[in-house]
């Protein structure tokens, strides 16, 4: 995967949850350049704790001083409003996954 994505490969994986972890270790294996590793998990890691500290961060503002029952009472009911959007969203998720998939399978069975 090093030899053919390059270190963006190393950038994408960081994103990707249980892969993020263990990504140093194919790295590794590929004898990917220390420079070039440590630059895009940076990159990476950078921009996944950015994500998570603006989540965090607007939760709280949103949350306030309300309790936690009340916060999942309100995501209930957020959800339960908007369920076709959610259920939109899951479906388009899983359709973009299949195509990514498929076209990715498509590309290996052509350089085979």
């Amino acid at each position: 995967m090093f030899n053919r994505y390059g270190a963006a490969a190393t950038f994408v994986c960081r994103l990707l949850p249980a892969i993020r972890q263990l990504i140093s270790i194919p790295a590794g294996i590929a004898r990917m350049p220390l420079g070039s590793f440590t630059l895009f998990t940076a990159l990476g890691a950078g921009l996944w704790t950015a994500v998570l500290a603006g989540t965090g961060f607007w939760l709280g503002r949103t949350a306030g001083d309300i309790t936690y029952l009340e916060l999942v009472h309100r995501g209930k009911a957020f959800i339960d409003s908007n369920l076709v959007w959610v259920l939109v969203a899951v479906a388009a998720a899983v359709v973009a996954h299949v195509a990514v998939s498929k076209l990715v399978m498509k590309k290996r069975k052509e350089n085979s």
